[in-house]
């Protein structure tokens, strides 16, 4: 079988608030597997089957990577990297306009 790695690990949250890497086709599938039952849907199933398509060699591993990441987005778990000096920019404007009305 070929690589099933990733080259960029998907960070998913799970319990409360805690990041998850995904970094293979194996931990997708498991994280998938004992996903709540109540909460799958369409897009669980796609992920799923992308899974078993990559296995076959229909699918690469890039696109089960696509898949679950579609999945983690929709379920609301996929875990974004705040751009640090982007806050502070933001932080350093809001006082700015604060002190210009202040004064």
């Amino acid at each position: 079988m070929k690589n099933t790695q990733f080259e960029t690990p998907v960070a998913v949250v799970v319990g409360l608030g805690l990041r998850c890497q995904i970094g293979s086709l194996d931990e997708i599938h498991r994280f998938l597997t004992e996903w709540t039952t109540s909460r799958r849907g369409y897009l669980h199933a796609a992920a799923l089957e992308t899974c078993e398509a990559v296995r076959t060699g229909e699918l690469s591993v890039d696109d089960a990577r696509k898949a679950f990441i579609d999945f983690a987005k929709a379920s609301h778990i996929l875990y974004l990297e705040l751009d640090e000096p982007a806050i502070a920019k933001g932080a350093d404007q809001a006082r700015s306009a604060v002190s210009a009305r202040l004064n």
